[in-house]
């Protein structure tokens, strides 16, 4: 696209959420740092680069991601919509992907969305107790609003991924399948955190 402005890709990265604020105290004294990522580069970062001049990706940092509140998410992300153009992809890893899952649900923005990219998001809680969702838990009858303004849905989840349930993807598919929806079933993928992400790449540059 050498004579045409590059195509703006948003990506709202991942996060956590607990029912309550001693919940979180007490995961941030438990957990202990991942010194095997701790440096290591994910597909995330070098998403522009490996896409090319023909993209800019803005990637903006979402309120206190390891206590993520969707009201707090909403806000920060409806101030970066009038700054945006009007034609758009937009991408969501994880709690990310939730976040963009409900605010389409629930919003309709003044945008051309050419691909909703959702990587291995979380649907609700009920199929696993080790985390909850709080106020990001879906209203699935809301979810064919996502349909209407998203041209085309990718959703990819890894069979093995340890955080969040391959069965969540499943919940996706009955909701939002039909002819403009792709599912990419992974393996050995894990929660999708690796330097390398060939298939959105490819996805990214079909639309």
């Amino acid at each position: 696209m050498p004579n045409e402005s590059p195509q703006t890709i948003i990506f709202i990265h991942g996060g956590n959420t607990y029912a309550s604020y001693d919940e979180y105290i007490q995961h941030l004294t438990n957990v202990p740092v991942d010194t095997e990522t701790l440096f290591r580069k994910k597909w995330r970062h070098t998403l522009g680069e490996v896409l090319g001049d023909g993209y800019a990706v803005l990637s903006p940092h979402m309120p206190n991601k390891d206590n993520a509140r969707y009201l707090e998410w909403s806000i920060w992300f409806e101030k970066y919509l009038p700054l945006i153009p009007k034609d758009i992809i937009v991408i969501g890893h994880s709690l990310g992907g939730l976040f963009l899952s409900k605010y389409l649900s629930e919003h309709t923005i003044d945008k051309t969305i050419r691909g909703l990219f959702l990587v291995c998001p979380p649907f609700n809680a009920d199929s696993n107790d080790s985390y909850n969702l709080v106020d990001f838990s879906l209203s699935p009858e809301k979810l064919a609003h996502i349909s209407n303004q998203a041209q085309s849905i990718f959703h990819y989840h890894s069979t093995d991924d340890p955080i969040v349930p391959y069965a969540e993807s499943q919940k996706y598919r009955a909701a939002l399948g039909g002819s403009h929806f792709i599912h990419r079933a992974l393996q050995g993928r894990g929660h999708i955190w690796g330097e390398e992400f060939p298939e959105i790449i490819d996805d990214i540059k079909s639309l």
